[in-house]
């Protein structure tokens, strides 16, 4: 009796551990895309498949907590669209929003990207990023990809306008 009550505590230790890890996980420089499928605001798939046979993708995630005007990575992006659009770079915004409070706020303000509803934090998850850490519209976490390797990763400690340039500057090499 007394083993069957370890064991099913080394399971339960395993179980709680296993998860430790899993919304630990960071994404790093030289990492592989992981695999994903979610909607965007148009209810589109966009699957990490469809991004891996692009030249380059910017995949930043933001907080919805402020206004547009505010938010300085969505903004940022958006000012600097026509220049990564130029490049052969695709641009995805991640946001833990609803589908149709993205599309309302990309057809009000005009934005020319993806921005993928990320409601249940899946792939916040999947990259080691927080709402937490996102806090206010200020903040942001920006990959860039090669061919669907990681190249480059910025955290919120960069202002939002210098993660775009260093984004770009990626692809101006």
């Amino acid at each position: 009796m007394k083993a069957k009550k370890y064991f099913c505590m080394y399971l339960l230790f395993a179980f709680f551990a296993g998860m430790q890890i899993n919304f630990s996980q960071r994404i790093i420089v030289g990492d592989q895309m992981p695999n994903f499928e979610l909607l965007n605001q148009f209810s589109t798939s966009i699957s990490s498949d469809s991004l891996r046979v692009k030249k380059g993708v910017v995949l930043f995630f933001y907080s919805n907590k402020e206004s547009f005007k505010k938010n300085k990575s969505a903004y940022e992006f958006k000012n600097k669209s026509k220049l990564f659009k130029d490049l052969d770079v695709k641009i995805v915004g991640v946001v833990a929003d609803a589908i149709p409070n993205i599309r309302e706020f990309t057809v009000r303000e005009r934005i020319k990207y993806d921005i993928i509803s990320d409601n249940r934090g899946m792939l916040h998850d999947m990259f080691g990023v927080s709402q937490k850490k996102l806090g206010s519209g200020s903040r942001v976490y920006t990959f860039v990809f090669k061919e669907g390797v990681v190249v480059k990763v910025m955290n919120t400690k960069d202002a939002a306008e210098s993660q775009v340039y260093d984004a770009l500057g990626v692809f101006i090499k």
